[in-house]
Formats: C-alpha cells, sequence, structure tokens
C-alpha cells in the first residue's frame, strides 16, 4: 500500500459521511434567494403608479411567475423531457395571461381551457419521450437523475464527482451523456 492510500478514509466512512449530511437541506444562494424575493419587489416599483396599485402587483406576481417559468423551461430543456417541458411552458404561460382581464377578453375566453390542455398534453409527451438507451447500469441511473432533476442539479452533481475522481485519481469522468473512462 502506497503513502497516499494511508490517507484516504475507508469508502465506508465516506458513504457515512455522505449520509449525515443527507438530512440536511442544501444550502441556498444568497444571490438566488434575493432574486426571488427583489425581482416581484423591482418590478411593482419600476412601474409604481399610486392610482392603479392592483394593476402593478398584477404585473409584478406575474412577472415573477412568468420568471419561475422560464426557469423551469431552461432547467429541463436539455433532458429527453423537452417537448414535455415546451407544453408546460406554453401552457402555464397560457394561464397566466387569462388570469389577467386583458388576456381573458384577448383569448376569447378559452384561455384557462386551452391552457389547462396545453398542460395535461405535456403529461402525455412526458409518459412517451423515449426512454435513453444504456448499456452500463450506472449510466442508466445517471441518465435518469439527470433527466428527473434537470441541468441546474445534473451539471452540479456532474462538477462535484468530477472533482473528487480528480482528487482521488480515478480513471472516470462523468459527462452530460455519462461516464467515461
Amino acid at each position: 500500500m502506497s503513502d497516499h492510500d494511508m490517507d484516504e478514509p475507508p469508502l465506508m466512512g465516506r458513504l457515512g459521511e455522505l449520509a449525515e449530511d443527507y438530512h440536511r437541506p442544501p444550502p441556498v444562494p444568497r444571490e438566488a434567494m434575493w432574486a426571488a424575493i427583489g425581482l416581484p419587489v423591482a418590478v411593482a416599483l419600476a412601474v409604481l403608479d399610486y392610482r392603479r396599485w392592483r394593476s402593478v402587483t398584477v404585473v409584478a406576481l406575474a412577472g415573477s411567475l412568468a420568471a419561475l417559468v422560464l426557469v423551469e423551461t431552461v432547467n429541463m430543456l436539455p433532458t429527453r423531457f423537452w417537448c414535455a417541458i415546451l407544453l408546460l411552458a406554453a401552457g402555464q404561460i397560457t394561464l397566466l395571461v387569462a388570469s389577467t382581464t386583458a388576456g381573458f377578453e384577448a383569448l376569447g375566453g378559452v384561455g384557462p381551457l386551452l391552457g389547462l390542455a396545453l398542460c395535461i398534453t405535456s403529461l402525455a409527451a412526458a409518459w412517451l419521450a423515449p426512454s435513453p438507451q444504456a448499456q452500463a447500469p450506472l449510466n442508466r441511473l445517471w441518465l435518469d437523475f439527470r433527466d428527473l432533476f434537470g441541468v441546474l442539479w445534473g451539471l452540479r452533481v456532474a462538477e462535484r464527482f468530477n472533482a473528487a475522481s480528480s482528487q482521488y485519481g480515478w480513471p472516470v469522468v462523468l459527462t452530460w451523456r455519462g461516464f467515461q473512462t
């Protein structure tokens, strides 16, 4: 055994450390928290009109909900559920537009039904999405994780795995498409 092997904790010790951290929620970056809280406030202050305060709050709420739909769409677009997420985003935006008075009138009153139909169609598209054909069980596990959690978590996990792989000298790299030696 080399000196390097003696410095590494045993595999079960590393798994125990992971199990301890499993029950703690992941830290939320302060910038993301302030962006989520501050976006509606910034929109409301940008179009502030005291005589039409109700319309300003609707615009602020609609802007923050549209931003959440955008993040959701960008997160899931590079996965096998790309078609389903586009239909879901279209349905959510249609429901959002239909919830305003002007949008309801512009859509002729069928906006809520159209939005609901798009959301239901997205469920069918997700059900029919082709499953990735991976030969190795680890690749299958990775592709399932990537497709369920999206690009934000997928890239983070791949980054951490690759950092650990290079630190311990493992001859494997985790890419978007799976493990490579």
